[in-house]
């Protein structure tokens, strides 16, 4: 009988936060912010238009877009399980910990 040299369970990562995730014309851009990532729809369709956005969240690794708490809820598993804040924390133009209003 032979072994598998791979075990799927093991080599399967838990999800992450990539970042703030700007769905448009059925492709995410993402990046730290919201506004970084309305820059890279931009610089691809010059002709924006808010209304043309089909979703607007965070981009996971498993490639969801998800809301601010589902999001912070994953950040905050992984902070737990590296024992460290994430990217996403340290980084101070990441808006997924600030309040709105900032």
């Amino acid at each position: 009988m032979k072994f598998p040299t791979k075990w799927p369970s093991l080599d399967k990562k838990p999800e992450e936060v990539l970042g703030a995730c700007v769905r448009y014309e059925d492709e995410n851009f993402y990046s730290k912010n919201h506004v970084y990532a309305v820059d890279k729809v931009k610089a691809k369709f010059p002709d924006y238009k808010l209304e043309k956005e089909q979703a607007r969240g965070w981009l996971t690794t498993e490639g969801r877009i998800v809301g601010d708490e589902e999001a912070q809820a994953i950040d905050r598993l992984r902070e737990q399980r590296e024992g460290k804040a994430t990217p996403l924390m340290r980084d101070p133009e990441s808006t997924l910990f600030k309040a709105k209003n900032e």
